[in-house]
């Protein structure tokens, strides 16, 4: 018969209090990697859920974060703007070129992104002519909200716009067939 090398003596209360905290911890240790795989797992998924639910609309959609960082887009805000049209601030917003309906340049303080953040003001219908990624001028239908925390404080904004070029026109096509 062998001799036991080890032995577990549990004389006084404060060894059984340290025998369980010695086993809680190592039970803490053991499924605390198995959780945050599992959470990181689960926040992926949504993100991926997200894209996808942005890319199916056919607006453009950017979202910003509290300073004005560009933190995520979609397909057709990509595809208007170009690829690399973040930004990361609300100051470099400056570097977009837009006009108001009636030709003057819009500054950046005026853009529903810069007001929602700044402001706390939620923008709808806001006409701009936009200088997109080929060059080319269109003209969308800006809308624009803050995003806010539990506690009613900005944490961000969202964008979304449509394209509405063909519409406007097609309505300056039959005004101008009207004055025949």
């Amino acid at each position: 018969i062998l001799t036991p090398h080890f032995s577990l003596s549990l004389r006084t209360p404060a060894d059984v209090i340290g025998i369980l905290l010695y086993t809680c911890v190592g039970v803490a240790i053991s499924v605390l990697p198995s959780q945050v795989e599992r959470a990181r797992r689960e926040a992926r998924q949504k993100q991926d859920r997200l894209e996808a639910i942005l890319d199916l609309l056919p607006a453009a959609i950017v979202i910003a974060d509290a300073d004005g960082r560009l933190v995520q887009d979609n397909q057709v805000f990509r595809a208007v703007l170009g690829p690399r049209a973040g930004a990361s601030s609300v100051e470099e917003y400056a570097r977009f070129r837009a006009w108001h309906p009636n030709g003057t340049p819009m500054e950046r303080d005026e853009w529903a992104m810069t007001r929602a953040l700044r402001h706390g003001e939620t923008v709808r219908g806001q006409e701009v002519e936009l200088e997109v990624a080929d060059g080319t001028r269109r003209t969308i239908l800006n809308n624009a909200s803050p995003l806010r925390d539990p506690d009613g404080q900005i944490m961000g904004g969202v964008v979304a716009f449509l394209d509405i070029t063909d519409r406007k026109q097609l309505q300056h096509a039959v005004a101008e067939q009207a004055k025949e």
